[in-house]
C-alpha cells in the first residue's frame, strides 16, 4: 500500500508537552472554559495513539505551545483574512509549535453546527501540524486541508503518520483496557470539612473552575492551591433551579453544557443565564436512553464521543454521538475499571492535570492513565 501521510521532518524531543493561552488571547465567540475543554479533548485525541502527554500550563512562560485567537496581522508572516478561507495555522515543532486561530471565524464547541466552525475539528487538525504532520490528501484524514472533509477523529493515515514520528502509545487511556488504579485510596480533606463525603464534583464549570456539591451547599475549589477557595461553602441556591442533595454534576462533552442528576430526573444548566433551562427537570429515561431510569451514582465525559456513567456495580458507556448507551453495555465496574469501588458518590476528570478521580465516602481514588 502506498504511504499517503506526509511528515514535515521535525518533532518534539520530549514527551510532556505543555500548552497555554495567555489572558486576552482567548476566543471572543466562546467562553474560556469551553475553549480549554475543546482543546483538551483535541490534544487527547492525539495522546491516545502516541506516547506523549499534553498538559495545560497556567504559567505561559513555561509552555511549549502557545495558542492564540487573533485577527488580521498578528505578528507573523501569515495574516488572517476575516471569515472564511484560512481558519487557523500552526507551526511545526522546529518553529515552536504555536497555533493561531482566526478570531473572526464563528467558532463553536459543537461538531454538528453547519452554520459555525467546529473548534474541535480545526484544533485537532492544527495540533497535527504542531506535532510534525503536513497536509494529507487521504480521504478521512484529519490532516486533509479541506474543512468540509475533516472529521473529529483520526484516520488510519493520521495514526500511521504521527506514530512514524513518536511511536505507538504503550498503554491506552481507554477504560476498557487494563489500566491500574492507585491501590490505596486517599482521604478527601482539601480544606473542605476535614474529612467530607461529597455528593458531586465537576471541573470546568463557570469559567473553568472546579465545584464540589454536598447537601444544600457548594464549594469552589482552588485548583492551583488545592484547597477550598475563601468564602465557601455557599448555599446551592446560587445555582438557580438546581436542587439540594444532587447525585451528580456533569459537563457533557457532546455539547459542553452542564447537567445535574437527582433521582430519576436531570436538569440542564445554562451557563449564560446562570439558571436551569426552561422545561427542566426531565426524566433520565427520556433524555438518556439506556441509563437506569431510577438515577445514577456518578458520571463523567471521557471524550467528545464517549461518556461513562455508574450505578451500583455497573458501568454504562454512553455514545455521545448517537445519544444512547452503547451496544454491549452495561458491564461490571470491576471488569472495566480495576480497583474502582462500587456505589460511587462522584467521578470527574480534573482538567488541571487531565486525570480521572473517583469518590466514595471520605476517600478518593486517582486513575492511573500513564
Amino acid at each position: 500500500r502506498v504511504r499517503r501521510f506526509v511528515t514535515q521532518g521535525s518533532k518534539w524531543s520530549h514527551s510532556k508537552i505543555r500548552w497555554t493561552i495567555k489572558s486576552g488571547d482567548f476566543s471572543s465567540k466562546m467562553s474560556e472554559a469551553s475553549v480549554k475543554s475543546v482543546l483538551t479533548n483535541a490534544f487527547r485525541t492525539w495522546a491516545e495513539v502516541i506516547p506523549l502527554v499534553f498538559r495545560w500550563e497556567p504559567i505561559a512562560t513555561r509552555a511549549d505551545i502557545t495558542i492564540r485567537f487573533v485577527t488580521g496581522y498578528h505578528g507573523d508572516s501569515k495574516s488572517f483574512d476575516g471569515p472564511g478561507n484560512e481558519l487557523a495555522h500552526a507551526f511545526y515543532p522546529q518553529y515552536g509549535g504555536d497555533i493561531h486561530f482566526d478570531d473572526d471565524e464563528p467558532w463553536t464547541p459543537s461538531t454538528s453546527d453547519a452554520t459555525h466552525k467546529s473548534l474541535l475539528k480545526v484544533a485537532t487538525h492544527e495540533i497535527g501540524h504542531s506535532l510534525g504532520l503536513s497536509h494529507s490528501t487521504q480521504a478521512g484524514s484529519i490532516m486533509n486541508p479541506v474543512y468540509a472533509l475533516v472529521g473529529t477523529s483520526l484516520g488510519d493515515d493520521d495514526i500511521k503518520g504521527v506514530q512514524s514520528l513518536y511511536g505507538k502509545r504503550l498503554k491506552s487511556n481507554r477504560c476498557a483496557d487494563s489500566c491500574a488504579i492507585n491501590p490505596q485510596p486517599a482521604v478527601l480533606t482539601s480544606g473542605l470539612c476535614d474529612p467530607i463525603k461529597i455528593d458531586a464534583i465537576e471541573s470546568y464549570m463557570h469559567n473553568g473552575q472546579t465545584y464540589i456539591f454536598k447537601g444544600s451547599s457548594y464549594w469552589r475549589y482552588d485548583d492551583l492551591n488545592k484547597r477550598a477557595a475563601p468564602g465557601y461553602p455557599t448555599p446551592i441556591t446560587a445555582w438557580l433551579g438546581v436542587p439540594n442533595d444532587i447525585d451528580e454534576a456533569f459537563l457533557w462533552g457532546h455539547n459542553w453544557q452542564y447537567y445535574f442528576f437527582k433521582g430519576p430526573d436531570y436538569y440542564r444548566y445554562n451557563g449564560v443565564t446562570d439558571s436551569v433551562d426552561p422545561g427542566y427537570p426531565r426524566l433520565i429515561s427520556q433524555g438518556w436512553p439506556g441509563l437506569p431510569a431510577s438515577g445514577i451514582d456518578a458520571g463523567f465525559t471521557f471524550s467528545n464521543q464517549v461518556s461513562y456513567f455508574f450505578k451500583g456495580d455497573l458501568c454504562y458507556q454512553f455514545d455521545n454521538t448517537l445519544g444512547r448507551v452503547a451496544t454491549g453495555w452495561p458491564k461490571l465496574i470491576r471488569d472495566v475499571w480495576s480497583g474502582v469501588p462500587n456505589d460511587l458518590d462522584s467521578v470527574f476528570r480534573w482538567y488541571n492535570d487531565g486525570e480521572t478521580y473517583f469518590f466514595k465516602g471520605q476517600n478518593y481514588w486517582k486513575w492511573d492513565s500513564s
